[in-house]
C-alpha cells in the first residue's frame, strides 16, 4: 500500500480515498463524496492552519496584534515624533512657519509654544519589523526572573554576539547596542529586561543589527508567499 503524508489535509484526503472498497474506488463521484467528508471532518485542517497564523516569526499585521495582546503589548507604544503646533518668534526672523510673525519677515524663529492639543497627541504606532522586535523582547520580560544571567542568556540565544549587556556593580546595567535597531534607544530601554530599582545605560556600536532566526536565517518567507521579512 502506499504511504500518505497523514500531516497534510491533501494526503489525508488521498489516504481515506484509497480506503473506499475496491468496486467504488478510483470512481469520480466516490471519491468526491469521500474528500468533501474528510474535509468536513478536519475542518480543512483550521487547526493546523491556526497554529501556523500565529507564529511570531511569520504572524504580521491583525495576526501581531492577536498575540500582542497575549503577550501584553500595546502597538501604540512608540514614543511619540515632536510636532511643533505653534511657536513665537524673535525679531532675527527664520524658523518655523506656524505662529506669530517677526519684525519685518514673513518666517518665524524656533521659541516653541505647545497648545494643549500637544498633551493628548497619540503615540506612533510601531511597524510590523518593529512591533515583533518590541513583542520578542517583551516575552524575555514576561519571563524575567530577576537575575544578571537570565538577561546574558536571553540575548545570547535571541541576539548572539550583537545586544550585550554588563553588570556596572553600582545599581546600573550598560547595554551594548548595534546600529540599525529596528527602534530607538529610548524606546528599547523600556523593554529590556533588567533588575527592579537597577538604571539601565544604552551604547550604540558601529556594527549593524542583522537579527539571526531559529533556522540561522536572517529573512522571513511571509505568508502571501511573495514577499520576505528582513529581520535587520
Amino acid at each position: 500500500m502506499p504511504t500518505y503524508d497523514t500531516f497534510t489535509l491533501a494526503g489525508l484526503i488521498q489516504y481515506y480515498s484509497a480506503l473506499l472498497p475496491i468496486q467504488f474506488r478510483g470512481l469520480p463521484k466516490a471519491t468526491a463524496t469521500m474528500n468533501i467528508l474528510v474535509k468536513q471532518a478536519l475542518a480543512d485542517f483550521m487547526a493546523s492552519q491556526l497554529a501556523v497564523c500565529f507564529d511570531l516569526e511569520t504572524a504580521e499585521g491583525n495576526q501581531l496584534d492577536i498575540l500582542a495582546k497575549y503577550i501584553g503589548v500595546n502597538r501604540n507604544s512608540n514614543i511619540p515624533a515632536s510636532v511643533l503646533l505653534f511657536s513665537y518668534a524673535n525679531a532675527l526672523g527664520g524658523g518655523p512657519f506656524q505662529g506669530f510673525n517677526s519684525v519685518g519677515s514673513s518666517t518665524l524663529n524656533g521659541y516653541v509654544y505647545d497648545s494643549v492639543n500637544e498633551i493628548d497627541f497619540p503615540t506612533t504606532a510601531f511597524t510590523d519589523v518593529q512591533f515583533l522586535f518590541v513583542l520578542q523582547l517583551q516575552i524575555a520580560l514576561n519571563h524575567f526572573d530577576g537575575t544578571f544571567s537570565y538577561i546574558q542568556s536571553f540575548l545570547e540565544e535571541f541576539f548572539p554576539g550583537q545586544i550585550t549587556c554588563t553588570d556596572n556593580l553600582n545599581m546600573t546595567l550598560t547595554c551594548n547596542v548595534p546600529a540599525g535597531l529596528p527602534i530607538s534607544n529610548a524606546v528599547l530601554v523600556n523593554f529590556l529586561p533588567r533588575p527592579m530599582g537597577v538604571g539601565i545605560n544604552i551604547n550604540t556600536t558601529a556594527s549593524t543589527f542583522t537579527r539571526i532566526l531559529s533556522d540561522n536565517s536572517t529573512i522571513r518567507d511571509l505568508s502571501d508567499g511573495s514577499t520576505v521579512r528582513i529581520t535587520a
